[in-house]
């Protein structure tokens, strides 16, 4: 089967979830490829839209629908490789790290690894017209200063009723902390950029991440205290935002 194994290079924006991508730091990154040598594609003729992706290796002659054409596309620059990796396959699957972030006392978030190709390229654009260069993705999700103030306000009143004086004395300290928490959280949480600002998990765990406590086998998050020097060196691409990680 024709299948490419080498590392390619690419660029990295000077910051992680930047909404307008800058490169004048000039930072790169490299990530293995173990994929296709040559991905077949439905195209749109009118829209240019990629419709299905096949390994060439796995595709057989099959009609193609009239408002359809075959175009290939082959690993045979860095670039071309990280499309076909973004929209079929090839890289390793995606880190995740614990990262320091928010109050001291809360549990730290995860995310995924902000050097990896799936994290700052937007696939969309590929979709749309995989001959044009590479683009930094800029679909993060930004909530405003309003959003986080009314979902803590939501969170706040979905609590009224969760505390009463019947209650055995432990759950009742641990839902007026958890009250306590959701108030401080503009003074708390003022640091951190709002795209990066998580709501406390209430004593019922309704809104627990189960990537904090690594219990997903599969997918093994690396907490700050096991980063190697690679790890180190993607977590970078996040200091430059302040409240992260320090």
């Amino acid at each position: 089967m024709a299948k490419v194994q080498k590392t390619v290079t690419f660029d990295l924006p000077d910051e992680f979830e930047q909404e307008v991508p800058t490169t004048t730091m000039g930072k790169t990154s490299t990530m293995p490829y173990d994929g296709p040598e040559t991905l077949m594609l439905w195209i749109n003729k009118e829209t240019k839209d990629i419709e299905q992706t096949w390994d060439k290796d796995d595709y057989t002659e099959q009609p193609v629908p009239l408002d359809l054409e075959v175009k290939e596309l082959n690993a045979d620059t860095d670039e071309n490789t990280i499309k076909i990796g973004i929209l079929f396959g090839g890289f390793e699957q995606r880190k995740l790290y614990e990262i320091r972030v928010g109050p001291a006392a809360d549990k730290n978030r995860v995310i995924a690894d902000p050097s990896d190709p799936r994290s700052i390229f937007s696939e969309n654009d590929i979709v749309d017209d995989y001959t044009k260069p590479l683009v930094f993705r800029t679909d993060f999700r930004r909530y405003s200063n309003d959003f986080i103030r009314s979902e803590r306000n939501a969170l706040l009143k979905q609590s009224d009723g969760r505390v009463s004086e019947s209650m055995p004395a432990e759950v009742k300290a641990k839902w007026e902390a958890h009250r306590q928490k959701l108030r401080d959280m503009p003074a708390d949480w003022d640091a951190v950029p709002n795209h990066m600002v998580q709501f406390p998990m209430d004593p019922d765990g309704e809104y627990d991440e189960p990537y904090v406590r690594n219990e997903d086998p599969e997918h093994e998050v690396i907490l700050v205290a096991n980063r190697t020097a690679a790890d180190a060196d993607a977590i970078a691409q996040l200091t430059p935002i302040s409240g992260i990680d320090e």
